[in-house]
């Protein structure tokens, strides 16, 4: 139901046809050696630079109040704090944007411990430096990183610091 709820909340259809979303096409700048304090080279040996995407990334021509509303209304985030894997610790997810030494740009979502330490990093995408929103599921929490192709991935947790990576059927309408 969420993921329905989701490609609801930020699908726009224009009169004269197919209206792609602001998100489709974004690229944000990378910038920064840290992601919320830890150097980027914890999270990933071969990044340069890193940072989380926030809601000051949100292009000001695309109606920044219902983006704010939207992403309250439906739960989303691009970085979140609370005990994803059922361990009694409060993790922090955020979405980063990187770089690697070869001049590659991506996004990704990565899960630090208590103390700062890197308790996951996934790749999602390594063709740009683009959206992506997280969400807290019943078993771990869910990031999307295309919302009009359906391109998501649930990550349940499989006891403290170990998640399950599962990649559902596509939902959205581009193919």
């Amino acid at each position: 139901m969420i993921r329905l709820l989701v490609l609801m909340a930020f699908s726009s259809v224009a009169s004269a046809g197919v209206s792609y979303a602001w998100w489709v096409d974004a690229e944000f700048p990378v910038s920064g050696t840290e992601v919320l304090g830890v150097p980027v080279q914890e999270i990933d040996s071969s990044w340069v630079k890193a940072r989380a995407l926030a809601m000051s990334d949100v292009p000001e021509d695309t109606g920044d109040d219902m983006v704010r509303w939207q992403m309250q209304e439906y739960d989303l985030h691009f970085s979140l704090s609370d005990d994803l894997d059922d361990d009694g610790d409060i993790e922090q997810a955020a979405v980063v944007i990187y770089e690697a030494e070869d001049g590659q740009q991506g996004t990704g979502v990565v899960v630090f411990g208590p103390k700062g330490s890197v308790e996951l990093s996934w790749t999602a995408r390594t063709d740009k430096a683009g959206f992506g929103v997280i969400w807290k599921t019943e078993k771990g929490f869910s990031f999307a990183y295309c919302l009009e192709c359906g391109d998501l991935v649930d990550f349940e947790r499989q006891g403290k610091d170990h998640y399950m990576i599962v990649v559902p059927e596509p939902y959205g309408w581009i193919q």
